[in-house]
């Protein structure tokens, strides 16, 4: 099972156990909780929702460097696949790597680009090690 490292409004306020609207409200006024932007969809960094929640932050289990698939990535950043692949067809996300005949991104390159609020790159890709 693959724990997410961005959370959905919906699994933000279940984090923190207020409502829908009050997280809106929470997110707007506090700058420790950063909105980040995959396409138009908001999400927020878990480990910021549970510093501020004041629940233990376990560490990423970070692997050796491996490579992973759009289906884990999308888990990871709470959004559906097709989403995720229009944002790489757009060149918003890490290079991908051709593994026959399946694109796969590496796990280190991900967990950068999402550590650093997932920037829409619009220029030429670049590595993330």
């Amino acid at each position: 099972e693959v724990t997410p490292i961005l959370v959905d409004a919906n699994e933000g306020a279940r984090i923190l156990g207020i409502g829908l609207p009050t997280f809106y409200k929470f997110t707007r006024r506090n700058e420790a909780t950063p909105t980040i932007l995959l396409g138009s969809l908001q999400r927020w960094k878990r480990h910021d929702i549970l510093r501020i929640a004041g629940k233990k932050i376990a560490p990423l289990p970070v692997p050796e460097d491996v490579l992973v698939d759009a289906k884990t990535i999308s888990k990871l950043c709470s959004i559906s696949r097709p989403l995720f692949y229009k944002l790489n067809q757009l060149g918003v996300t890490p290079e991908p790597i051709l593994d026959g005949r399946t694109l796969r991104w590496s796990f280190h390159e991900i967990v950068e680009w999402i550590e650093e609020g997932c920037p829409q790159l619009k220029t030429k890709r670049r590595r993330w090690q």
